[in-house]
């Protein structure tokens, strides 16, 4: 089962490989699940410059010539990490390259993932060797809003290569885990009230940014 699971992930992995690496490539698995229907028996995944440019039983997909081709067992979509600090936070887990939580204040929603992911972190090549192919990332829990977050691949040597939304959402945390890295707020009811107080200006500011007369409108 192990070697199965590893085999998985590797062909997975080899997927999201940058294109100039792997130009034309074509997958051939036992079983071939798109999650768009049935899994396909003897199913066949072609690749063209980075991109899937068809899928399907084998009887209908023929490999074009020059296609390097792999053969697995299981074929699945790229698998998603829905919340993660890879690329802020680094394999080592040492001081040096752990960027995912900034303990200056506890309220720093301006601070961006896009200014702090690391594309060529290890950790990210080694989560992408387990399948993972897509990272929703950035500030982790710890403040009361510690930040932004992103959507990457994980693959391309640069944020730039990688990003696929600079920003996601804004990182938020209630309860006794900001007492780890804060002194303030000190109590639930103090962080619930920091927090609402940051929602009512960014309320403010989104109504003054939508005024009629643009001589009014804030910086952005």
């Amino acid at each position: 089962m192990k070697s199965l699971f590893r085999l998985f992930a590797l062909l997975v992995g080899s997927l999201c490989v940058a294109a100039p690496a792997q130009a034309q490539l074509a997958v051939r698995a036992d079983t071939l699940y798109t999650m768009a229907g049935a899994p396909i028996p003897d199913g066949v995944v072609l690749i063209r410059d980075g991109r899937i440019e068809r899928v399907g039983p084998a009887e209908r997909v023929a490999v074009p010539a020059g296609y390097r081709v792999l053969d697995a067992a299981v074929v699945t979509p790229g698998l998603i990490d829905a919340h993660s600090v890879v690329g802020l936070a680094g394999i080592l887990n040492v001081d040096h390259d752990q960027d995912q939580l900034d303990t200056s204040d506890p309220i720093q929603p301006e601070l961006r993932a896009f200014d702090a992911y690391n594309a060529r972190e290890a950790l990210v090549g080694w989560v992408r060797g387990f399948g993972v192919t897509t990272l929703h990332t950035g500030h982790g829990p710890g403040a009361v809003i510690s930040g932004q977050t992103m959507l990457v691949k994980t693959r391309g040597e640069t944020v730039e290569a990688a990003l696929v939304d600079s920003v996601a959402m804004v990182a938020a945390t209630l309860g006794p885990t900001i007492e780890r890295y804060f002194k303030s707020p000190g109590t639930r009811a103090k962080a619930v009230a920091l927090l609402r107080a940051e929602l009512l200006k960014a309320r403010a500011y989104r109504q003054k940014q939508q005024a009629d007369d643009p001589a009014r409108r804030p910086d952005p």
